[in-house]
Parts: structure tokens; sequence; C-alpha cells
């Protein structure tokens, strides 16, 4: 941001002051979202410190997201020569970078963008199956907020709830670490002190807190906690499905619009899923009407889902459209997980099936009979329970990706999880707790 400074604030101290109220920062939280140290801050600002360290001087102007001309009268006011000092980005943590282009989300992205920044929710939960992209939306939403000038705090979760990755090392990764094992820790969140920190930290800056694959319920109140004491913080978390948290607002993912059967190749290629499918293939030619009937295909067979589309993006050269739609059509899973050294597809989606209550199963195996596809009012018939109880299903499966809306009050089971329940053995009726920890009965190529 480009700001005169007044001639009598022109000394290093002073103009570090200077845009340090403008930003509404105390030293404290200066100090901790740059990472250095509130000694050194109290220092710079009193004039005991006149040559600090270049990397010092990034770090603060990083956090104080100064442009090029301010940058430089820091550089001169602390008397060292050559070019000024170099935007590298926020000191407070980023989201990750993605490979490939960002299509075809653009209404979500402006809902969420809305929310995130002068919309009423302040808990925002994005869901939706493994691979449907929320991870990168997210991402997305984070790096347009950054750009907003709001504190973007970012964190990941491993499978096991806890910190994976998030801040660099140093006191605001701490900070970050124990906030989030309030949040989601077994013992009570007020005996380890860090949403307290956070929320000191925080203040009434605009911030957004991203965490990215909640896989448990956080402590209702401990959210509840943490937005009252931040006026102006809101928080998005993405999981495969909502936790019901008060007040929070859920925005199920639904994957890349798909081409229809009979469309034209230039709308087959207009299409966001056939995008994403041929982003780096340069040998499908729009002119070969039946190689892209098959692209179509493909992306109808992976329902859009953008993290199979990726899976598969590589495997067309190899085998060819019109093979690779066999293949996708007898064992995707294998064909998706041959190329990856991670855990696959398969495993992924299967660990979430496992996770659906007997009710929500029952539902989904019965729209399984039906053809895959059913309205809320066909399963009553079906299942014989109640209109309100079948919805709640149908709209817990629809939340989680299991199910996709189709036209006014009919949803469909995507090819993907028809196969899951295709190929399971057994049925579920043990206790949801007890399958969680079930070992998984697939093993990818088999």
């Amino acid at each position: 941001m480009t700001v005169a400074v007044p001639d009598d604030v022109q000394c290093l101290g002073g103009i570090i002051r200077h845009h340090r109220t403008r930003a509404g920062m105390t030293q404290r939280q200066l100090a901790d979202f740059s990472t250095v140290s509130i000694r050194a801050i109290r220092d710079l600002e009193r004039g005991a410190t006149l040559n600090p360290r270049r990397e010092t001087l990034r770090l603060i102007a990083d956090t104080l997201r100064l442009d090029s001309e301010a940058r430089g009268d820091l550089e001169r006011a602390s008397g060292r020569g050559g070019p000024a000092l170099t935007e590298e980005g926020p000191a407070a943590p980023t989201a990750p970078m993605f490979v490939g282009t960002f299509t075809g989300r653009d209404r979500v992205m402006d809902l969420l963008r809305s929310r995130t920044t002068t919309g009423g929710e302040r808990l925002i939960a994005v869901t939706g199956a493994p691979g449907v992209g929320k991870t990168r939306l997210a991402a997305e939403v984070a790096d347009r907020a950054r750009q907003d000038g709001v504190l973007m705090l970012w964190h990941r979760l491993s499978r096991q709830g806890v910190a994976e990755w998030s801040t660099p090392r140093g006191s605001l990764h701490r900070v970050m670490t124990t906030a989030v094992d309030d949040l989601f820790g077994t013992g009570a969140p007020s005996a380890r002190g860090g949403l307290a920190r956070l929320a000191g930290l925080i203040g009434d800056l605009p911030a957004l807190l991203v965490l990215d694959g909640v896989r448990r319920a956080p402590h209702g109140a401990a959210v509840s906690r943490l937005l009252g004491e931040c006026a102006g913080l809101r928080i998005l978390y993405t999981s495969v499905r909502p936790y019901q948290v008060a007040g929070e607002r859920v925005l199920p993912l639904l994957p890349l619009a798909v081409p229809e059967p009979g469309d034209v190749p230039e709308r087959i290629l207009a299409s966001p899923a056939a995008r994403v499918l041929l982003e780096d293939d340069l040998s499908v030619l729009p002119g070969d009407s039946e190689e892209m009937a098959a692209i179509a295909q493909i992306c109808r067979l992976l329902g859009g889902v953008p993290g199979a589309l990726r899976l598969a993006a590589p495997l067309l050269g190899l085998y060819g459209p019109r093979t690779l739609v066999r293949c996708l059509r007898e064992d995707p899973f294998t064909v998706l997980d041959s190329h990856t050294g991670r855990p696959g597809m398969r495993d992924r989606m299967t660990s979430e099936l496992l996770a659906l209550t007997p009710a929500e199963h029952e539902a989904l195996v019965s729209m399984c009979g039906t053809g895959g596809s059913a309205s809320v009012e066909e399963l009553t018939r079906t299942l014989g329970c109640g209109l309100t109880e079948c919805g709640r299903r149908v709209d817990a499966l629809s939340a989680a990706g299991f199910v996709h809306p189709e036209g006014a009050g009919r949803f469909r089971v995507p090819h993907l999880v028809r196969v899951l329940i295709r190929d399971r053995t057994g049925s579920p009726t043990e206790p949801r707790d007890a399958r969680r920890r079930r070992p998984c009965p697939y093993t990818p190529g088999t």
C-alpha cells in the first residue's frame, strides 16, 4: 500500500511505528506475525537499533504489506544502499500452491468471497467427496482475502485431526498449534490457553482462519469464544461432511460440470471437466468426433471430480480415450491409482464410505439398486421410512458428495461411488466408531 509518511517520522523507528499503527497492530502482534522478537520491535521503534539486518526489515515490511516505495523508505532510513527490500509475501502463513488452472468455480468463488469478507456468516464449512477440490477452493479464497488486506492464517490437519503443517516455525507457529489443539483436542480448551493467545494476536483485525482437512467436530464453545473475542475474524473449514457446529453455514462443493451426451466437440471442449482433463494434452483434436465423444464419457464416468480427472489426464496418451473409457467402466480405481506413489483415490473414498452411518449407507445402497438415480419420495417407498428421515439421509449423502443433484428433487450416485458399493463385501452393521477402526477391505490393484 502506498502511504505518505509524515516528515516528523522519517527516522527508522518512526516509519515502522507509523505503518504499524495504520495497520491497527500492536507491537506484540507485529512481532508474532513477522516472527521478529518483541524486543527487536521495541528497540527499532525507540531508536535503540539503527542498523537492523536486511532480513529483519523484510519480515516487518512483508507483515505490514508495504509496497516498493514504503520499503525504499525503510531501506534508506536504515542507512543501507542498494535496491529496496523485495516483496516476498507476508510472514503470516500462505495457502499451498497448486499446479494447473482453476476453472469452473467462478460462481462459488464469488459466493465464498462475499461470505468471508462482507457476509454475516462467520463460520463456513466447505464439504464434499475426496478429490472434489475443497482445498484448492479454500486456497484461492485465502489468497484473494490476503490480497484484499485480510490477515490470513492457514492450518492443515492430518488424518488424526492434529496440526500437520502450518506457519513457519516460531512463536506464531506455537500459538497456532496450541489454538488448534484447543479447538479439536480431547481436553478442556481453557487448560492449554492457545485460543486466548491467538485471540490476543488477532484482536479486532479483519482475519480469515482456514482449517483444512477437518475430520472431527470442533468444540462448539471454543469456536464461539474465538469468534466472540475477535470481531473481525471468520473461520473457513474444509471437510468431507459438516459437523453441525452452532452458527455454521454449509457449502457443499459440487463436481465440475461435465459434457452432456450428444454434445458437439466445441461444447465438450468448453466444459470445465474436459478443460481439466485436457489441460496438458494437445493430441485430441476437436474435429475427431469419436475421440471427443470418448472424452465426454470419461468426464461423466469420473463424475466431474477434479482429483480423478487429473489422475486420468496422463493416461489419455497411454491408452487413448476409447480404451480408457473401457478401463474406467470396469475398474476405475486400479487404473487411476496405477501411477501414484501415495494413498490412492480408492482408499480415500473407501475411508469416507466406512464413516457413513448405517442408515446413510442403507440409503446409498438403495439408490444404487434403483439404477443410481432416485428422488426422496421414491426412496421412502424403498426404505420404508418417513419422508423427513429419508430426506435427512439424502441431505447427509449430498453434503458428503456421495450423491449429486440431478434436476428438481432427484439425486444420482456417481459411477465411482457405485463401483465401491458394487465391490464391497458384507454390509456395515456394526456401530460407526467400530467401522472407523476397521481396516480398509480394499487393496489398490485388486
